[in-house]
C-alpha cells in the first residue's frame, strides 16, 4: 500500500516517487512508454504528472500541454494510478494549458479501465480543458469539478 512521503508525494514501489515527464531533454522510447524516476517533481518539459495522496485519496497532478507527443506520459501515469484499483482517483488538470484529442483518448481509456471499481473525478477549471471535455462528451462519463478542494470535498 502507498504511504505519504516527503513533500506530500506518494511513495510507491520501495519508496520511489513517480514523476513522468516529456518534452525537450526527456527522451521517450520509440514506443512512447513514460519514464518513472525517483526524486522531486520536475517542472520542465511539455507535460508533468505527479501522483500524490491527500489522505487516502490518490491525486494525479498534471501540468503542461497534453498532445499527441505527450499523451503517453498521461496514459502511463493514469495506468500507474489505477494499478491498485483505488475506490476514487482524482485527476487534477488545473495546470493543463492544452488538452488535445490524444489527451481525451487517454482519459477515456482510464475511464474504461476503471470500470465500476474506481470513481474518476477530473479537476478542470478553465476553458482549455473544459471545452474539449464537453465537446467529446467526456464530462458525461467522469465527474468534473472546478477546483481540487471541490473534488476532495465530494469524498
Amino acid at each position: 500500500m502507498a504511504t505519504p512521503g516527503e513533500n506530500g508525494y506518494c511513495c510507491l514501489h520501495r519508496g520511489a516517487h513517480h514523476d513522468f515527464r516529456s518534452g525537450p531533454g526527456h527522451d521517450l522510447p520509440h514506443h512512447a512508454r513514460p519514464r518513472a524516476e525517483a526524486g522531486p517533481r520536475a517542472a520542465s518539459g511539455t507535460v508533468t504528472a505527479a501522483l500524490r495522496h491527500h489522505g487516502r485519496t490518490p491525486v494525479l497532478h498534471v501540468a503542461g500541454e497534453i498532445d499527441q507527443l505527450s499523451a503517453p506520459v498521461l496514459r502511463g501515469a493514469l495506468d500507474l494510478a489505477l494499478k491498485h484499483r483505488p475506490p476514487v482517483l482524482v485527476v487534477d488538470l488545473g495546470e493543463v494549458r492544452l488538452l488535445a484529442v490524444a489527451g481525451l483518448a487517454a482519459l477515456t481509456a482510464a475511464y474504461l479501465r476503471a470500470g465500476g471499481r474506481t470513481r474518476l473525478l477530473v479537476v478542470a477549471g478553465h476553458r482549455a480543458v473544459l471545452r474539449p471535455l464537453r465537446i467529446a462528451a467526456l464530462d458525461r462519463l467522469v465527474e468534473v469539478r472546478h477546483c481540487l478542494g471541490e473534488a476532495l470535498g465530494t469524498l
